[in-house]
């Protein structure tokens, strides 16, 4: 199997290939670091089993077709470069790096014959593009209204359906691309009012999902199988501090990391979608893989989180009366 990966941050990166349950991950990883300089990455991993890929080689391999103000649409370039190099010739897992698997059983989910996806909770398009008529009407051109809905983020394509994949992926990415970059000013135009942290505007940043929608609902429903993975929260882990009334991290952790459905219910990963979600994810992590916490007293990770610190905050002020 080869495992497909796109990454910017060392520290997150590090986590994701070191984990003890990541071995099947690191036996044959096609990764795209979103920097120019990848010596760092390059240093970590095995250089018989990895094949990196950085921005300088996005850059070079699109020309005028890569858009410095798309930066987040880094999923979208790299696998169809990908699947243009023929490099896709094996079943492939498609993950982000701030994953950690948490269960044995992820073996066993690789080993079927279906197209294991995770289904975007609040489809994008009537939400988000209205407004964006050249956009809006791309995708409403090209996705069925039996659409998979699925999200740009984890999936499992067996070897039986790669071919299949790679080519519709390449089919839809010219025109889609060429749409976007016509859109150029327009983006510049979201990005520059935005707040977002990310340095983007909501919009442009979720693009690729409805994008993989596009490509996955093209293919046959019959070669896929729904399975959701866990996006965790730092209330989690508040949850879990109010319900055994402790703050000692290695408890809460137990709890939090192991008492998961495994596969067939869900993929078994954690996905640290959060915001300040490294040290969130490396404690998570120490724990996985019987190391040292950095944190012995759970309230030190909570408040790397602006939610869960106002929550810490308003608490202590509240107690104050």
């Amino acid at each position: 199997m080869i495992t497909v990966v796109t990454t910017y941050k060392f520290p997150i990166f590090k986590l994701f290939y070191e984990h003890y349950l990541h071995d099947i991950f690191r036996e044959n990883l096609l990764l795209y670091v979103d920097q120019e300089d990848s010596s760092e990455f390059r240093n970590l991993v095995d250089p018989t089993k990895t094949r990196i890929f950085d921005k300088n080689d996005i850059i070079k391999y699109y020309g005028d077709l890569y858009m410095p103000n798309g930066k987040y649409f880094k999923k979208m370039y790299f696998i169809n470069m990908i699947s243009e190099m023929g490099l896709l010739n094996d079943a492939i897992y498609m993950t982000d790096d701030d994953v950690l698997v948490y269960d044995k059983s992820f073996n066993d989910m690789l080993s079927g014959d279906k197209i294991i996806y995770d289904k975007e909770p609040f489809p994008l398009v009537d939400r988000c593009y209205p407004n964006w008529k050249p956009i809006y009407n791309w995708f409403k051109e090209n996705i069925p209204e039996n659409s998979l809905h699925a999200r740009a983020t984890n999936f499992f394509i067996p070897k039986l359906y790669i071919e299949e994949f790679a080519n519709a992926f390449i089919k839809y990415f010219y025109d889609f691309i060429r749409l976007l970059k016509s859109q150029s000013n327009h983006i510049d135009y979201l990005n520059n009012k935005s707040r977002s942290k990310r340095g983007c505007d909501f919009s442009v940043f979720y693009i690729e999902v409805p994008f993989f929608d596009v490509v996955f609902s093209s293919l046959n429903h019959d070669y896929y199988n729904f399975l959701p993975f866990f996006c965790v929260a730092y209330s989690e882990l508040r949850k879990i501090k109010d319900r055994l009334k402790t703050v000692d991290t290695k408890t809460i952790m137990e709890v939090f990391c192991y008492k998961r459905k495994p596969y067939p219910n869900k993929h078994p990963l954690l996905h640290y979608n959060v915001i300040n979600k490294e040290v969130f994810m490396i404690d998570s992590f120490n724990y996985m893989n019987g190391r040292d916490l950095i944190y012995n007293n759970i309230d030190d990770i909570l408040k790397q989180n602006p939610k869960e610190f106002k929550k810490m905050e308003m608490a202590k002020s509240t107690k104050l009366f």
